[in-house]
């Protein structure tokens, strides 16, 4: 698959997985190319949608394999791991028992974690704001923006996660299924 739609080039990987959301079975079409930009495809209440993931392509994937590894221990062999070098504070990503750096198929292995989990915090933040998810995603964003939120906090792991899933509630118009609004007309 080359250039789907100008989104994509260069596909490295792909992954179909089943996912609960909202309440209802999807099927994640999971696509990563070369600079690690990920699309996420799927269908839910008839809809079809496409979450575009830019955030860690390119040089930002360090950043956020940093963010994913501080967050709490994961398995070594599949993930990764990282030290902390005690001279200059840096975070050090490499494979298990190694000094060599972490592989591809580590990194590949990471997004995927992470795409999961921001379907994860799609369910989340439904389960509170079903009839008003999409505004949600806007005012957190928003604070998100005008630096609400302490350095540390922005650091986060669950704060990227979540301003990623925001992010692509905003871009998709993504709306909860079942929810109707009542037409309003000036007359």
């Amino acid at each position: 698959m080359k250039n789907l739609n100008d989104k994509l080039s260069s596909i490295i990987y792909s992954e179909t997985l089943l996912c609960n959301i909202l309440g209802q079975k999807s099927t994640l079409y999971i696509l990563i190319d070369n600079s690690y930009k990920t699309e996420i495809r799927f269908m839910n209440s008839g809809k079809f949608y496409s979450f575009i993931i830019t955030n860690w392509i390119n040089k930002d994937i360090n950043d956020f394999l940093e963010k994913f590894h501080l967050h709490k221990e994961r398995n070594k062999s599949e993930y990764g791991t990282y030290t902390i070098n005690e001279q200059t504070g840096k975070i050090i990503l490499h494979q298990e028992d190694s000094i060599l750096p972490i592989s591809d198929e580590q990194k590949i292995n990471c997004i995927i974690h992470a795409c999961k989990d921001i379907f994860r915090c799609l369910n989340k933040l439904a389960e509170f704001h079903y009839h008003s998810l999409l505004e949600y995603a806007v005012i957190y964003n928003d604070k998100l923006i005008q630096k609400s939120f302490s350095l540390l906090e922005k650091k986060s792991y669950s704060k990227y996660i979540t301003n990623i899933c925001c992010s692509c509630i905003i871009n998709t118009n993504f709306v909860c299924p079942n929810v109707d609004f009542q037409v309003v007309e000036f007359k």
